[in-house]
Parts: structure tokens; C-alpha cells; sequence
């Protein structure tokens, strides 16, 4: 016969229903710290609401203790949260990365950075849209536009989800383009798909309307 431990938790649970009242209490502890236990429930959670963990780390390599403390944290809020914390209810930095950005940004363009759920990758939007990798700390995609080199392209706004399991994403692209020499301007609208896993990307939509003002 095969050790308790081997046995499939359901199968435990049953057999355990016939058993004492001490016996099945302790069996029942035991299962409940199980590390299969937790790295299932905790995958299952992380597919609704994405556990942002350092970059480089994973549920399943995660130990009992911290896949715990991660499920509280997800229930209850930070420990900072608590008015029993020592830290006063101030932010406290779990951990930090600094991406080297250099002269990548344009000075004097509206920047924003906008970490993608999952904790490993940043979405920086300057005059153009890049996505870098926070385990590597490296640039893996900059956005193209397919209208003329020679065209002055600044990208307005963006948006994202995350699709194939969190490997790509789409990002629905606003820009405002203008032309040398020349007071038009127009508004573009791309859709396109990133795979972050080979870094290509391939447009789905786009979109030219003329400026309207409104914007």
C-alpha cells in the first residue's frame, strides 16, 4: 500500500471521514500546509488577479510559507495595512529596479510607465512605445509606426491586455502625426499584437483620421 503521503488529497479525505476525530484533525493540518495545496490555489488566483513578484521568481518554486503570506496579502492587503504593523501604515519597498532609460525618452515629451500585471515588464510611452523587460533590464520591443520615416509620429495614449496566457499582449495605439513643412496634422489609431517571447510584432489595424481639434 502506497504511504499517506502519495495518496491523492481527495482520496485522503474520504478515507479520513471514517477515521477519528484526533486522527482526521491532524491529517486535515497537514493538508492544509501541504505546498501542493497552496501552489494550486495561489496559480488559480494569479490567473484572475496576477501576483506581481519579483522578476526571475515563479508560484511554483515559491515556498510554503511565502505562497501563505502572498494569499494574505491578496485577501487582506499589505502588512503595512494593518493597525497592528510596526510601520505605521507607511509604503514599505519590497523591492526596487532601476531600468537604465538614457537618452531613449525624448526631453520635454509626456512620459508615462505603466507596470503590466504580472510585475515583469513596463510599458514607457515617450514620443514612441517601448516595452522593457525588468528581469533583464533591457529594452525587447520599440513601436514602429508604418507611416513615412520622414513624418514627426508622437504617440498620445495607450492601451493594453495581456492574451495567450500572459506571453503577448495587444496594444491599441493613439498617435499624433505631422508632416515637414506642412500644418497638418492627423490622428492614428494601430492595433497590434506583441509576442513577448520572440519580441516580434505584427499590426492588426490602423486607423488615419484627420485632426479634428477635439484632441
Amino acid at each position: 500500500m502506497a504511504p499517506r503521503n502519495d495518496l491523492i488529497h481527495d482520496i485522503s479525505l474520504a478515507i479520513l471521514a471514517a477515521s477519528d476525530v484526533p486522527s482526521a484533525f491532524k491529517a486535515f493540518h497537514k493538508i492544509a500546509f501541504s505546498r501542493s495545496i497552496w501552489v494550486a490555489l495561489l496559480l488559480d488566483m494569479d490567473s484572475r488577479i496576477k501576483f506581481e513578484l519579483p522578476p526571475g521568481q515563479s508560484i511554483d518554486e515559491l515556498p510554503t510559507r511565502t505562497l501563505i503570506d502572498l494569499a494574505k496579502r491578496a485577501i487582506l492587503g499589505p502588512i503595512s495595512w494593518s493597525p497592528h504593523s510596526p510601520f505605521h501604515s507607511k509604503p514599505v519597498v519590497s523591492h526596487e529596479i532601476a531600468l537604465p532609460f538614457g537618452t531613449v525618452l525624448d526631453a520635454g515629451v509626456q512620459f508615462g510607465a505603466y507596470l503590466v500585471p504580472g510585475g515583469n515588464y513596463v510599458l514607457v510611452g515617450s514620443s514612441r512605445l517601448q516595452c522593457w523587460d525588468l528581469s533583464t533590464k533591457r529594452c525587447l520591443w520599440t513601436h514602429e509606426s508604418l507611416g513615412n520615416p520622414s513624418d514627426w509620429s508622437m504617440v498620445q495614449n495607450f492601451a493594453f491586455e495581456m492574451v495567450d496566457d500572459d506571453k503577448a499582449m495587444i496594444l491599441l495605439i493613439w498617435m499624433r502625426n505631422s508632416y515637414p513643412g506642412s500644418w497638418d496634422r492627423r490622428n492614428a489609431v494601430e492595433i497590434v499584437h506583441l509576442d513577448l517571447s520572440t519580441r516580434k510584432s505584427r499590426l492588426l489595424l490602423s486607423l488615419n483620421a484627420q485632426d479634428t481639434g477635439l484632441f
